[in-house]
């Protein structure tokens, strides 16, 4: 399976085009926003867990990529740092700055929430997750929700006029990160204020959309 970064901020036919294929290849889609709302105290821990576990597995991933020299990470790296050793401190040095931004967070700010969480009623709709980062980006707190490929999903790309387009409405909620899956893999992931977003693909599926004109980079 490959990892692809868009180049394009696709529109008109081309983005049609892409958008009902990820759709027949996903079983669905998450929409994410800025969460400051209430959280009991087993919400917050489990949210802050996962996400120090997530760190964690990142650092290991990296320093095994900059051992392995997986393509060319430790070139990059090194072209950076200037040493091995400034290298190992380039790791050292991220990995507290995340766990430090990872503890920072109090849960004071979520004892007593702004605003309700997000109420769905539609019969696609599948379920809410608190969490420090989406598929695309990362933050203080976000709330995910859920669909299967339905009616929300198919109004929304009937309204995209673009790929980095945003915000999504639903109802009164404004959303944006729109992320497709496959299972537990995402099949298009889009943060469109960075603006980027990226794909996994087999090879037949890269080939299908390189015909189709989209201009990826193979990034992983």
């Amino acid at each position: 399976m490959k990892k692809v970064l868009i180049n394009e901020n696709l529109l008109g036919t081309k983005l049609n085009q892409l958008l009902l294929y990820v759709a027949k290849k996903s079983n669905k889609m998450s929409l994410a926003r800025y969460y400051k709302g209430k959280l009991t105290k087993e919400e917050f821990g489990l949210m802050q867990t996962e996400y120090k576990e997530l760190i964690l597995k990142e650092d290991k991933e990296s320093r095994i990529c900059y051992k392995d020299n997986i393509n060319g990470y430790r070139d990059r790296i090194n072209d950076f740092c200037g040493t091995e050793m400034s290298a190992e401190e380039y790791f050292n040095h991220h990995l507290k700055r995340d766990l430090e931004n990872c503890n920072s967070l109090d849960y004071k700010e979520f004892k007593h929430g702004k605003y309700k969480p997000f109420n769905g009623t539609t019969s696609d709709f599948l379920c809410i997750k608190y969490t420090r980062n989406t598929p695309v980006t990362r933050g203080p707190v976000f709330e995910i929700c859920y669909f299967e490929i339905g009616y929300i999903a198919n109004k929304l790309i009937s309204k995209m006029n673009k790929l980095f387009e945003y915000p999504h409405q639903i109802g009164s909620v404004q959303f944006e990160d729109l992320t497709f899956y496959k299972g537990e893999t995402v099949v298009l992931g889009i943060c469109p204020h960075e603006p980027f977003a990226y794909m996994n693909l087999e090879d037949d599926e890269y080939q299908e959309l390189i015909e189709m004109g989209v201009l990826l980079d193979i990034i992983g």
